[in-house]
């Protein structure tokens, strides 16, 4: 039992079980246990191992990712990019993890800018391939438009190589099942459900529940694109399950969402606007607001059809006033983050930063001096003209 240890093996023990529980996927239980590896440090009385707190940060800022905390999780990274102890691998996850911030605020430049970062020379050459890897997968997200999807699978599938080449479970699972979900985006519904077939084939040696859940729900909305209406609903109720008993409300929401727009093809218009209003009340009540916002242009969508043209007007408001206050809202946390943005290359940036600061005093100095000389300027031509005028008069 991890009680009857002292702090100096509490904390790898701790680190190591909550390791496991990532890649198992029950991140609430991994997150606690964390927290207690970094409680257990701060007890050790002169702790030297500065590399070993970075990682449990690390960590940790990967489990507030996933469960929607991205404050903290920012905080943690934010010392992690600090640190002098920072290895290369560590510093290639930061990234990734803030890149998945980045995009998941709306800021796709910034997230595509630390995804590159990555890959770039000579950094890549003294990481894991697997951090390669995760670039690819991050940068193919920027790919969201309808004619960019074919890229946005080749990124994908460059990801799937590497992982398959490096034998991480974790990575191939996860990849298969974002490749599911760009071919049911570009309407090859059954070569999705081919590629989740092996994700799950896959999944069954590395048992991880949040990965189940995700591969049920994809396979649900494929089934769903099919107009398998058999298939579907019993999937979307089953990851939704599992969603819940993992506490990951993102799945949940999307769940509820994907199954209302079945019912509503169905023109089962009651379920749909029933399935969409439980969609809106998670996602309202753990601030998705991305999904709050597909919701509410869905219930538009439904009452318009419907010619309830009040209701469709009421809906459309909600969905705008979100809308405008996401956009508002996002520009004020990426204020805020500014200064990690300027500390991820911190020796490169902080010499442009002092010449560009030195450059702009060198400027404002130089309008001063310029001013200056021409409100003198300014002046003498005044006496002059009035010295003229008073001489001619006199004269």
């Amino acid at each position: 039992m991890v009680s009857n240890l002292n702090d100096s093996d509490k904390h790898f023990t701790y680190f190591t079980n909550a390791k496991i529980n990532y890649h198992l996927g029950e991140y609430k239980l991994g997150l606690e246990q964390i927290n207690s590896a970094i409680n257990s440090i701060n007890n050790i009385p002169d702790f030297e191992s500065e590399k070993n707190y970075v990682e449990y940060l690390q960590i940790r800022a990967s489990f507030f990712q996933i469960l929607k905390n991205t404050k903290l999780a920012l905080q943690d990274l934010e010392k992690c990019i600090y640190s002098k102890s920072i290895t290369p691998n560590l510093k290639a996850r930061s990234y990734a993890v803030m890149a998945d911030i980045y995009f998941s605020m709306g800021n796709k430049a910034q997230s595509l800018q630390l995804a590159n970062k990555i890959r770039e020379e000579p950094f890549a050459n003294d990481i894991s391939k697997l951090y390669i890897a995760k670039s690819y997968l991050i940068a193919s997200r920027i790919f969201s438009e309808e004619t960019q999807l074919k890229k946005r699978l080749e990124y994908e599938r460059l990801a799937l190589y590497i992982y398959k080449e490096e034998k991480s479970l974790l990575g191939i699972t996860s990849t298969q099942s974002n490749i599911s979900h760009t071919l049911k985006l570009l309407g090859k519904y059954q070569e999705a459900l081919d590629i989740l077939a092996e994700a799950e084939q896959e999944n069954k040696t590395l048992k991880n529940k949040y990965i189940s859940a995700t591969i049920q729900l994809n396979k649900a909305e494929n089934y769903a694109g099919l107009k398998d209406f058999t298939n579907a609903l019993p999937l979307f109720n089953s990851s939704r399950k599992a969603f819940s008993k993992l506490e990951i409300h993102e799945g949940v929401s999307e769940s509820y969402l994907e199954e209302s727009k079945l019912h509503f093809n169905q023109k089962n218009t009651t379920k749909a606007i029933e399935l969409a209003k439980a969609s809106i009340e998670v996602s309202k009540k753990e601030n998705l607001t991305d999904l709050e916002q597909q919701a509410y242009l869905h219930l538009h969508n439904i009452y318009k059809k419907t010619k309830d043209l009040n209701n469709a007007l009421v809906y459309y408001e909600k969905y705008s006033n979100l809308k405008y206050n996401t956009v508002k809202k996002d520009k004020i946390e990426s204020d805020k983050n500014l200064k990690i943005q300027f500390e991820i290359d911190n020796s490169k940036d902080n010499k442009t930063l002092k010449e560009t600061k030195l450059k702009l005093t060198k400027a404002e100095d130089k309008n001063a001096t310029l001013t200056i000389a021409l409100i003198v300027l300014s002046c003498l031509s005044v006496i002059i003209i009035f010295y003229l005028i008073f001489k001619k008069k006199r004269n």
